[in-house]
Order: C-alpha cells, then sequence, then structure tokens
C-alpha cells in the first residue's frame, strides 16, 4: 500500500513521473447549511464518515437547531477533529455534520478509493504533522493547513487501477479474518468436549 500509494512500485502498464499538487488544487472546501431534516453522521477511523445511528456505543445526539450543520454528499472527504491520527474520512453516505469539521470536493477527476487510501498512509500523514507543526495534539486542522500539503496525483487510470488492487487486498483481508473466526468458534467448541470428556482422543501405541 505505501509503496504503490508514492509511485514506489508501479503496476505493469504505467510508467513515467507523476504529478504533485497542493491538496487545495485538488480538493475544494465546501459549506453547504441548511439541511437540517438530513441524516446525523459522524467521523469514525476504521468505517470513515458513517450515520450516527450505526455507532455501536451510544452518543450525544445534537441539542437544538441543526441548520448550520454542513452537508457531506457521498463521495466528500471530511477533515475531522482526530486528523494527527489520519482523519480525513471518506463518505459513502449523504447527510450532515458538525460545522466544526471540514467538508472536501474534488475539483479535479480523480478515484476517491485510491485518495481514500491515501490519506490513511504515513506518506500523507507525515506530510500533514509537518505542515501543521506546533498545533497541539486533538485540535482540528484547517484547510488551508491542509492546502499546504503536495500530494500525488498520477493520471487517473493508474489510479484506478492502484486502487483496484487495495480493495482487492481488503477484500481478501476480510475474507481471512472471517476465516479465522470460524476455526476460532471450532476450537472453542472442540475444547468444550474434549476438556469435558465429552469427546475422547484415541491415542495410539507402538
Amino acid at each position: 500500500m505505501q509503496q504503490l500509494l508514492t509511485g514506489k512500485k508501479r503496476l505493469a502498464g504505467f510508467g513515467g513521473a507523476w504529478k504533485n499538487f497542493g491538496a487545495g488544487e485538488i480538493f475544494k472546501s465546501v459549506s453547504v447549511k441548511g439541511f437540517d431534516n438530513e441524516e446525523l453522521l459522524s467521523a469514525t477511523q476504521d468505517r470513515g464518515i458513517i450515520p450516527r445511528s450505526l455507532l455501536e456505543a451510544r452518543v450525544t445526539m445534537p441539542m437544538g437547531d441543526t441548520k448550520s450543520f454542513k452537508l457531506v454528499e457521498k463521495g466528500n472527504f471530511v477533515i475531522s477533529l482526530r486528523s494527527f491520527q489520519g482523519g480525513l474520512e471518506y463518505s459513502n453516505y449523504r447527510g450532515i455534520v458538525s460545522p466544526a469539521y471540514t467538508v472536501l470536493k474534488s475539483k479535479k477527476n480523480i478515484s476517491n478509493e485510491f485518495y481514500k487510501h491515501y490519506f490513511k498512509c504515513y506518506d500523507f500523514i507525515g506530510h500533514l504533522a509537518i505542515a501543521v507543526i506546533g498545533i497541539r495534539e486533538g485540535k482540528q486542522i484547517s484547510y488551508e493547513d491542509f492546502c499546504t500539503v503536495k500530494v500525488p496525483y498520477p493520471s487517473l487510470e493508474e489510479q484506478t487501477a492502484i486502487a483496484q488492487v487495495l480493495q482487492a487486498a481488503d477484500k481478501e483481508i476480510q475474507l481471512l479474518k472471517a476465516k479465522s473466526e470460524k476455526l476460532r468458534e471450532q476450537k472453542k467448541g472442540l475444547m468444550q468436549v474434549l476438556l469435558t470428556g465429552k469427546k475422547r482422543l484415541n491415542i495410539l501405541k507402538y
């Protein structure tokens, strides 16, 4: 992931130097308000921007008027309050977020999946940390800070190809995790019958 997203490793059929732009040349800040009837969204590190109704933990719902909340469209990115932990999150949902967040919309043709992965890689987080050095942990990174960070901009075709490889890897990881969980459950069941004597082992003698 780190090598593909920084151009250190290239996929077959692609060559030439990548362009690099300031993040503000690829993404713009949007602030659309007055959609208080939309679903409330929350920023998570592992699932991106999701409806608050999908959060397992109880969250405090905002009191009063939410007309000042910002509209998030599917395909937007959001700079959350946890930016030092890689808090540029992607949204697969339409809804509204706190006005303290910065909503980003692409200005160029991009693969959302490519940048979804890039914003989580060490290269970007390292550049972001340098750009905002001196800002204390937990404070939100501004759009102006974000704009100063240089990010790669390979061709749309290469972005898409890289995203497909990483999506396939993610799917394989999910399948392996599911297999691991099934094996864990099998082990538990086997332990129950073996440790209680319900099932006995046949010990071969030579």
